[in-house]
């Protein structure tokens, strides 16, 4: 068992070799070495990456690179505390920011949460808990995007939007015609 500083926990099963195949992930951090080692880690389990020193190159990069999750440092030269994720979410507002920081406060990772950040790790990061929390934002994206197929599955085997669709309910649920309701204040 490992202590983080928010709370004690079990760390998570180490993923499958394979288990961020495909998935895109953009690396903010102004220290070469964690941008250089997290892409190469990321790599390792089959995920695309990009990285970038400054929020500026971040999102410079969105327009061309369309990651499912950003790994954004708290401290960069070109962003002070949480500005750097505000921009972030205002260039892509659908974006899943996942905040790291070796000066991490609880009112830091409190306002990141609310601002939309998925989850705040402290440095040095887990490898398992960040496997861990790609793997939930990757669950997540997966089932998003089934909830969609199906939605537009059903409706184009929805009838028309002429007389005949009007939805009615299944036999069973129906009452008998020319029967009434009655309730104890009927008589």
């Amino acid at each position: 068992m490992h202590i983080d500083r928010f709370e004690m926990r079990e760390p998570p099963p180490d993923p499958a070799p394979d288990s961020l195949s495909g998935f895109r992930v953009l690396v903010v951090d102004d220290e070469e070495s964690i941008r250089f080692g997290l892409s190469r880690l990321l790599a390792q389990r089959g995920a695309q990456t990009e990285a970038a020193p400054s929020i500026g190159a971040a999102v410079a990069l969105l327009e061309k690179f369309r990651p499912d999750a950003i790994l954004l440092d708290l401290k960069l030269p070109d962003a002070e505390e949480l500005s750097g994720l505000r921009r972030l979410r205002e260039a892509r507002p659908d974006a899943r920011v996942v905040v790291m920081t070796g000066f991490g406060t609880i009112e830091n990772a409190v306002e990141a949460v609310k601002m939309g950040a998925e989850d705040f790790l402290t440095k040095p990061v887990s490898t398992g808990h960040l496997f861990h929390v790609l793997g939930r934002i990757a669950d997540a994206q997966r089932l998003e995007r089934e909830n969609r197929a199906l939605k537009r599955e059903i409706d184009r085997s929805a009838p028309s939007s002429s007389g005949a669709s009007r939805r009615r309910s299944p036999p069973s649920c129906r009452k008998p015609r020319g029967s009434r309701v009655r309730t104890r204040w009927s008589s």
